[in-house]
This record gives C-alpha cells, structure tokens and sequence, in this order.
C-alpha cells in the first residue's frame, strides 16, 4: 500500500524487525508476521504502542526503601533491647542492692520511733513496670505489710519517669524502692524485700522479728528461677495474646493515663510485636521452653508439692516466698495466662485454693494513688 509520499513501504525481513522494539516495529510491515491493524495467531490485534508495565517503588527508589529497612531493623533492635530490660531480669549495681545498712538508716532517723511510724510515713516510692515479676514480689510485700508508698510506672522504652536523680537513672533495672526524698535507693527484689524486713524488725518485740531461714531462701530462689521466668513466655506466647496483654497496658496502667493516644496505639501494636518477637526468638531458647502454659502448669505442681500439705510455704502462716510466689501470680490477673492458671481444671484446686487464702491475708494494696 502506497505511503502518502507516494513511496511504496518495502518489507522489513523478520530477523531485522526482531533487533527493533516492539513499541517502535509493531507498525512497521515485515516480511513474515502480522501487520498494524492485522490479526495475530491468537486472533487479537496487536497495538502498535502497547502499554508499558510500570517500574516498582522499590526498582524506582531503592537508596530510600533501604535507608528505610535499615531503619526499622535499628529501631526493632532498640526497642527490642529496651523491651527485654522489662521482661528478662538484670542484676543491678551493687552499692544499691547490697550495701543498705538497716541499723544505720534507723539510727539515722530518730523521728521514726515505731513500727507504725515507718509503715505510714510519706515519700517510699515504687519504681515498677506493670508486668514485671520482680517489681509485684516486691508489691506484695508492702500490701502485706501495709507499708504506705507510691507507685510510679516506668515508661520501658524512654525511662523518663528514672531521671529524677542521676542516682536513680544510674539504676538501669527495676523495682527499684525510693526514700528519704530519693536519699535511700534500693534495688533488686529480693534486697528490697530483706532490707524492709531489717528495718522492721528494729522496732518490733525481739520475739516478733521475722528471720529468714535457708529453706525460705531456697523457696525464693525457687520462685525466681522456676516461675518469674516463666511469666513473658507465658504473657507474650502467641500474637493474639500479646497484643491482649499489651491493650490492657495501653488501657490501664499509668503510662494510658499519662500519655497520647498515639503513644498507646504505639504501646499495644509495637510493644506486642517486640515482646511476641522476643519471647519466640530469644526467651524460649534461653529457658529450653517448648510449652509456656505447660511449662507454669509444672512449676505450680511443684510449688504446691513444696508445701507439704500446709496451708502456706510457710506452714500455718505465709513467709516471704509465699508472698514473692503471689505477687507474680496476681500480677497475672488480668491476661490470658492468669485466667488459665486460676482455672482449676488447668491447674489444681489446690492451687486456687492457696492462692485465694494469700488474698485474704495480703488484703488490698496499700498504695496511696492506684
């Protein structure tokens, strides 16, 4: 067919048009093949410009996609970090932990001249993450005793709320116990709990004091290493579940209270996904964990075996392992894992049974502002 010029298009042989893209010789005549406007072997017609695929994001920007993965990887990392530090227990600086001199803090405040007198003075502060085993041993210690304090949620990833003193940021783990307007710092759990029990046996009846045997220690060091470990495999063990237990922090504690709605969606959706990561990489491997629940299931067996038919682990009264083994219990209330092990078809009636008889003798809280 003659071109407008005049000029007769010649044919283009099959192996010169292959050398030419298809958006440029899909309307040229070639020697074999259909022609623009002709059908194809398929019988659709060809279309000289066909549309081009679009080039993805990434092919388009990749510095920007890998700046951004790069980022993401450091803050999981970082936050990652600073979400074990409320799950996975550190030691904290010895000079607070283990150098507290009771008789010297009681003769250094002569104001205090009872026991009562300790128990309802003003100013003993908690530092604590809600979920943290050690911080609710320490909690319920106080209630027991009906010694008076403040509790003071600590933000896990900034600690903002530690950087009241130097001193006290210095303490990079949790509970830490405040007095004296931040003058006395204690540190570590099971410190806390003895050096309180110190103080009060100054001024309590030589035949009242509370002395801790070897079998108590050996009965706490049970609860550390046979069931506080348990309790972030346990809260965090599937997605939904962490995503639960977070929600009710977003909700609930003070941070919820105390911050944006955006720094709570950023709690519940972030935290659950660190911790969830957290527990399946790192903390069941750590602890050889193939089964969380069946895991606690076997350490309240054994804990209940401990006791010996009594009514407490210690005897007719609770000592200061009950009351370290309850406090990591009730602090399990409100998740998954709580309803689970209060369920006596899951656990025993035995243990529901102990448990409800530490609630009646550890009463409410003796926190002034929850």
């Amino acid at each position: 067919m003659p071109l407008r010029s005049g000029v007769a298009r010649t044919p283009i042989p099959a192996s010169t048009a292959a050398l030419i893209p298809r958006r440029f010789n899909s309307s040229l005549p070639s020697s074999s093949g259909p022609t623009q406007g002709s059908k194809n072997t398929n019988g659709n017609h060809d279309h000289p410009f066909p549309p081009q695929r679009r080039s993805s994001f990434l092919s388009r920007h990749p510095k920007t996609v890998g700046v951004a993965a790069l980022g993401l990887v450091g803050s999981v990392a970082y936050f990652s970090t600073k979400a074990q530090s409320a799950s996975t227990p550190s030691q904290p600086p010895a000079e607070y932990s283990t150098a507290f001199d009771a008789d010297a803090w009681v003769t250094s405040h002569p104001a205090i001249r009872s026991e009562a007198d300790f128990k309802n003075q003003d100013g003993i502060i908690l530092y604590q993450y809600e979920t943290c085993p050690f911080c609710n041993k320490v909690r319920a210690y106080l209630d027991y005793e009906k010694i008076k304090y403040q509790v003071v949620e600590v933000n896990p990833m900034t600690k903002a709320e530690k950087k009241v003193t130097p001193e006290l940021a210095s303490i990079k783990a949790v509970p830490v116990l405040a007095m004296d307007g931040h003058k006395t710092l204690l540190s570590d759990s099971t410190h806390i709990i003895r050096n309180l029990n110190n103080i009060l046996n100054h001024y309590r009846p030589e035949a009242q004091r509370k002395t801790i045997t070897e079998k108590e220690q050996a009965d706490l060091a049970f609860v550390d290493q046979r069931v506080v470990i348990l309790t972030a495999p346990n809260l965090y063990r599937t997605w939904g579940e962490s995503l639960e237990s977070f929600d009710y922090l977003a909700k609930n504690s003070q941070i919820a209270a105390n911050s944006s709605k955006l720094n709570q969606w950023f709690t519940k959706y972030f935290g659950a996904s660190v911790m969830y990561l957290l527990t399946q990489k790192k903390l069941n491997k750590k602890y050889g964990i193939t089964d969380a629940r069946e895991s606690i299931y076997q350490a309240i067996k054994e804990w209940l075996a401990g006791n010996n038919g009594a009514p407490f682990r210690g005897g007719s009264s609770p000592n200061l392992a009950d009351l370290s083994c309850f406090g990591v219990f009730r602090a399990l209330e409100p998740y998954p894992v709580g309803r689970d092990v209060m369920n006596p078809e899951k656990t025993s009636e035995e243990f529901v049974a102990w448990y409800k008889r530490m609630q009646q003798v550890v009463g409410k809280t003796s926190a002034t502002n929850i």
